[in-house]
């Protein structure tokens, strides 16, 4: 009987990132085919842009100091519980983390130039603590344990996302999951592995009209009281520069404790 992936990771003894296993992964794109293994040995940590530890069964992310170059990390089909240990490679623009055993997104905030991410194939329940992600372009969180279609509001955020994979989730299940996702994720050019047609889109907004028009009015709302706030802010900003801080709201200052202003302000002459 032939033996799973999963068991052959599972059964591997779990290994340790070391500098050695760190250079092995190094990954040397085009040069002298025959340099390569020279340069693997010689090139400074810091000068590594690409490094691929997949299938070397690591449990845990660990030792990736001095590698603050990197753009390119596969850590794919190991045994990580845990996304840690990466926040100061800033300059990764490419993630996988697929086939692991990962339970929450953490650990990413400063990762703010990741354009594609990959965290296929682990135990997630819930879409979170991306926000800092507002590059994202690629998002694969296929078979997982999604199991409620509120995770695909978070995705609404994400404007430059253009291929979202959540294929093999329990909300992939649901009868209206297609047509929920093309009209909650905007521009989106494939869901899961498949091309989106503008004609599925244009469905799916009729299929969720009225929740959409709803929606669309709050963000509106929304977007007019961030432009109102960045007005006030600069207005008070522009204040304490010219030591007028407080001015502005002095009458109102003034009053607010007044029991008689309120009927006050209610003459017509005023």
């Amino acid at each position: 009987m032939p033996v799973s992936l999963e068991r052959l990771i599972a059964e591997v003894e779990p290994n340790v990132i070391t500098e050695g296993m760190t250079r092995e992964c190094i990954q040397i794109l085009g040069g002298d085919p025959d340099n390569v293994e020279d340069k693997k040995r010689t090139i400074a940590l810091r000068d590594v842009e690409c490094l691929a530890y997949s299938f070397k069964s690591i449990a845990r992310i660990d030792n990736l100091n001095g590698l603050e170059g990197l753009t390119k990390l596969q850590l794919d089909n190991n045994q990580i519980t845990k996304i840690e240990a990466i926040g100061h490679l800033t300059s990764l623009t490419w993630l996988d983390l697929s086939f692991n055993k990962i339970s929450k997104i953490e650990g990413l905030e400063s990762l703010t130039r990741l354009v594609d991410l990959s965290l296929f194939c682990n135990q997630i329940e819930v879409i979170e603590s991306l926000e800092a992600q507002s590059q994202l372009n690629v998002f694969s969180i296929g078979q997982n344990q999604i199991k409620k279609l509120d995770n695909v509001m978070y995705l609404r955020q994400f404007g430059n996302l253009r291929l979202v994979n959540l294929a093999g989730n329990p909300i992939s299940k649901e009868h209206d999951y297609r047509s929920y996702v093309l009209s909650h994720i905007k521009n989106l050019t494939y869901l899961d592995y498949r091309r989106v047609a503008g004609t599925d889109v244009q469905q799916a907004m009729e299929q969720h009209q009225d929740e959409m028009i709803e929606l669309q009015e709050l963000e509106e709302q929304a977007v007019v009281e961030e432009k109102a706030g960045s007005e006030a802010s600069v207005e008070a900003a522009r204040m304490r520069e010219a030591n007028l801080d407080g001015v502005t709201s002095l009458l109102t200052d003034m009053v607010a404790e007044d029991p008689e202003w309120h009927r006050f302000v209610q003459v017509r002459i005023l």
